[in-house]
């Protein structure tokens, strides 16, 4: 699900964008990379009825923050090009055309946070970098299996009376 967030940053900007901390090396430079910094929950779920296979469906209100993190390459002659980058993969986010394949991936944008140029001393030079925060909300489905009751039996008595009852559930 989160393939829709990394497609809207390769998209618009044209660089090849990555999940931060993967157990891989990172690509050259010029670069983004993505990092989720928390999956809040918000309220309680809705539940739905319970169907005639005892289960029930969970809709779980999530409000996701993914810090964006745009990485240029060294020698562009440029310091604030990734500052540039950044600012424009952010207003891409007033367009309908970039709102629509994100809800339609499931995320509704909330809000976005500040944006930070943050350059990078290298060995030799440095590396533009520009980041910003973006909140999106979402929802998690699930389903709760709750059973069904097949047979129920009492056994007891009432006001002195004994009583046996057992009733079966009909397929």
């Amino acid at each position: 699900m989160s393939d829709a967030i990394r497609e809207w940053v390769e998209t618009e900007t044209g660089l090849t964008t990555i999940w931060l901390h993967p157990n891989a090396p990172r690509p050259d430079r010029p670069y983004a990379g993505l990092q989720i910094l928390n999956v809040s929950r918000l309220g309680d779920p809705v539940r739905g009825d319970v169907n005639e296979d005892g289960e029930s469906e969970l809709q779980m209100e999530r409000e996701l923050t993914v810090s964006v993190n745009i990485h240029e390459a060294s020698d562009n002659p440029d310091p604030r090009s990734a500052l540039d980058t950044a600012t424009d993969l952010r207003d891409s986010l007033d367009a309908l055309s970039v709102l629509e394949p994100l809800r339609a991936g499931g995320f509704a944008f909330r809000g976005v946070e500040l944006l930070a140029d943050t350059p990078t001393a290298l060995e030799t030079s440095w590396e533009p970098r520009a980041t910003f925060d973006v909140r999106f909300g979402t929802t998690k489905t699930r389903i709760d299996d709750l059973g069904v009751v097949e047979k129920v039996v009492f056994d007891g008595t009432v006001e002195d009376i004994e009583f046996e009852f057992i009733a079966q559930t009909e397929d």
